[in-house]
């Protein structure tokens, strides 16, 4: 069972949680539990979504101050590739 008073240095101290690993480990619960947290201790969060599933808006109310963005990997990942290996 995930004890959220243990998340709070880590909130409290970081500007940017990166949350990644296997499908199906609890990521979207835990990143949920993080930006609701944050939301709470600073006054407002941002939890980004780089899945095909969006799992977020159900697991955060719209009310909690966090707002739920979801990035396509493939949109935000091709101009900087093709920046990185120089192809028009």
């Amino acid at each position: 069972m995930l004890d959220v008073v243990s998340l709070r240095p880590l909130v409290d101290q970081r500007d940017v949680i990166l949350v990644t690993g296997k499908g199906g480990t609890g990521k979207s619960t835990l990143v949920a539990a993080l930006a609701v947290l944050a939301a709470q201790r600073r006054g407002g969060a941002v939890a980004a979504e780089f899945s095909l599933h969006r799992r977020l808006p159900d697991l955060i109310a719209p009310e909690s101050g966090v707002r739920v963005v979801r990035i396509d990997l493939d949109t935000a990942l091709e101009p900087a590739l093709r920046r990185l290996v120089n192809i028009p």
